[in-house]
């Protein structure tokens, strides 16, 4: 198998060039030098995968939410064919949810709020929401005293003006509104089943996990044949 350079081992890891020199330099991405330049060969970046992915730094939002419309039966948005190809390669290969849900927690920004109790029904319904976690559809991990759904950036306002949510901490918090770090919505309808498991799992109370981990199970299972969840 021929050889490749630094350039193309990063656009096949999903990392940048200079990631993927300092996994040289440190020894954790195997290399020689061929005409005073690092060649690899793609042999050893599938044998690293697991270790470079998960030591690595998190995956960019434009990433992240390339691999989750993969695993939902979707066509990615702004993907080379090479990113495409390596995300696809990732989900053959059974991966870990906590792994990837580590690689892609860029993949929004996070307001958690506080709201009247009362209000909580209309959040849930806010036009152009999507929601996720315990909030969604198709599992029985049900919080009635909580929200968590997904909004356009130019949604938020409206619904903290509208609805007098203030910032809140801990125990405070009702209310958990994500904002895609894309520029573009990344949902047909609503947020599909590896976005909630990944939202489950960022939880992190032990019964949101089993439930994340059967979701994610079943999206994989609808990956490997072909159906989009």
């Amino acid at each position: 198998m021929t050889d490749i350079t630094v350039a193309d081992a990063a656009a096949r890891l999903g990392l940048s060039p200079a990631r993927v020199r300092a996994l040289i330099a440190a020894g954790d991405l195997p290399a020689r030098k061929l005409g005073g330049r690092w060649v690899l060969d793609p042999v050893d970046i599938d044998a690293a995968d697991a270790k470079v992915r998960v030591s690595g730094r998190p995956w960019s939002p434009r990433m992240a939410w390339g691999l989750i419309a993969l695993a939902e039966g979707r066509k990615p948005i702004d993907l080379s064919a090479p990113e495409r190809s390596r995300l696809r390669s990732r989900l053959r290969g059974q991966p870990e949810l906590g792994a990837l849900a580590r690689l892609t927690r860029k993949r929004s920004e996070t307001h958690r709020l506080h709201l009247h109790r009362g209000a909580l029904g209309r959040a849930l319904g806010w036009p152009g929401g999507a929601p996720t976690g315990t909030s969604a559809r198709g599992h029985e991990l049900v919080k009635a005293d909580t929200v968590e759904l997904y909004l356009p950036a130019n949604s938020l306002g409206q619904l903290i003006r509208d609805l007098h949510a203030k910032p809140a901490f801990g125990a405070e918090v009702n209310l958990t509104v994500h904002v895609p770090a894309v520029e573009h919505w990344p949902f047909l309808t609503d947020a599909g089943t590896v976005t909630v498991a990944f939202d489950l799992w960022d939880a992190g109370d032990d019964r949101s996990r089993r439930t994340a981990a059967s979701l994610f199970e079943r999206a994989l299972a609808s990956y490997h044949d072909g159906v989009a969840v």
